[in-house]
């Protein structure tokens, strides 16, 4: 039992109270706020740090835009996509496999690539109003028909299928200029950014060398998670077009190992392949999302009617990735345990759980006197936010 003894000792419920004052930044629970009506088209959300680590971000991938020869109205299935997404937050439950809980708003959508069909003006940008990808995505969202930031990346498609046009390619670099809070490569290309303490990183096409399709790519990514990572052990997240199981002889595969096999790389998303597969490259968990094109039911075509929709979530503890059918059921489901390998509010319920108990082998008992006061706390809270110091076992 813990003795209350306000002139020596602060009791557990002073403890919260001066974690919650040190560390009220980081780990207030997390708002949003809505700036107009939630309608279809144009609700602009704004978010605060709140649920700090708790990161919800949906995919797309392999939109084709204006794909006539599929013999459907592609565009008009894309845009049934950006509105289930508009609409998805706070009306749709996870699955019981993941306990349940409704879907919180996305941070953003990243659109893995593919975005166009023949890299053409006419599919970037539309003839008409609200009538191309950049219409329909838009870029800090609410400016295009989906009410979410878009970050998306160029595959094969928009740069060099048909006859070396690059239309969508050069307008993401465009788009580069704008975009908000991101590290933009030197050439314009790729990009990352940070959602809480989870890096993400954008590697277009394959981490691949200068010159084009890749445009260097490799190089980018290791400068940033150098600059970036490093050995801090947070979590990492990349993002490309082509994958790591049949796309292998498009980069330097072994080289691309060896710059990202040390760090806590928690998962590894990118398109092409248009069906949804989780599989395992060399150690690290990949997952290919499926296309949010309408296709026609071809079976040499992926699984056929697309239109799909990946929803990732990830915690502290752990990554949930679920595919969202067109027929608006859950499938192809993934789960794992995943660590941000950094002092946070793990440990500081730990510590809080130990408050002003003495006792040999306490995890929380930080300078090894037998028992956990306030000078554990005071190391604790040097070591906020950064690597767990070796010896440590919170």
């Amino acid at each position: 039992m813990i003795k209350e003894n306000k002139k020596n000792n602060l009791t557990r419920r002073d403890f919260i109270k001066s974690a919650a004052a040190v560390t009220a930044s980081v780990i207030i629970p997390a708002s949003i706020t809505k700036a107009n009506d939630p309608i279809i088209k144009n609700p602009v959300w704004s978010f605060s740090v709140r649920n700090r680590n708790d990161i919800t971000f949906c995919m797309t991938a392999d939109t084709h835009y204006r794909a006539e020869w599929q013999e459907l109205d592609n565009e008009a299935g894309n845009k049934r996509v950006i509105d289930r997404i508009n609409n998805m937050a706070e009306n749709i439950t996870y699955p019981s496999q993941f306990g349940g809980g409704y879907v919180q708003h996305p941070r953003g959508v990243v659109c893995l690539g593919d975005l166009a069909n023949l890299a053409k003006e006419t599919e970037w940008n539309g003839t008409d109003t609200y009538d191309g990808w950049v219409d329909d995505y838009g870029l800090h969202g609410g400016d295009g028909r989906l009410n979410y930031p878009v970050f998306e990346l160029y595959g094969n498609h928009d740069c060099v299928f048909f006859s070396g046009r690059k239309v969508s390619k050069e307008g993401i670099k465009e788009r580069n200029l704008t975009r908000q809070n991101v590290n933009v490569s030197t050439n314009g290309y790729h990009y990352s950014w940070d959602w809480d303490d989870v890096h993400l990183i954008n590697l277009n096409i394959c981490p691949g060398g200068p010159g084009a399709p890749a445009e260097d790519s490799f190089g980018f990514a290791q400068q940033d998670l150098a600059a970036h990572v490093g050995d801090s052990g947070r979590p990492v997240v990349i993002f490309t077009h082509y994958g790591y199981k049949y796309d292998l002889t498009e980069f330097d595969e072994p080289a691309f190992y060896n710059m990202v096999k040390d760090l806590n790389i928690i998962g590894l998303f990118h398109g092409h392949w248009h069906n949804t597969q989780y599989y395992d490259w060399r150690g690290f968990n990949a997952c290919c999302v499926n296309s949010s094109q309408r296709n026609h039911e071809n079976p040499d075509w992926g699984n056929g009617l697309f239109e799909a929709i990946c929803v990732a979530r990830i915690t502290e503890n752990r990554l949930t990735v679920a595919e969202r059918s067109y027929q608006e059921q859950w499938t192809n489901l993934f789960q794992k345990d995943i660590t941000f390998n950094h002092i946070a509010n793990k440990q500081l319920k730990t510590m809080s759980d130990q408050w002003i108990q003495s006792a040999p082998d306490l995890s929380a008992d930080l300078n090894d006197d037998g028992k956990v006061n306030f000078e554990d706390y005071s190391m604790l809270a040097e070591e906020w936010m950064k690597p767990i110091p070796p010896g440590w076992n919170l």
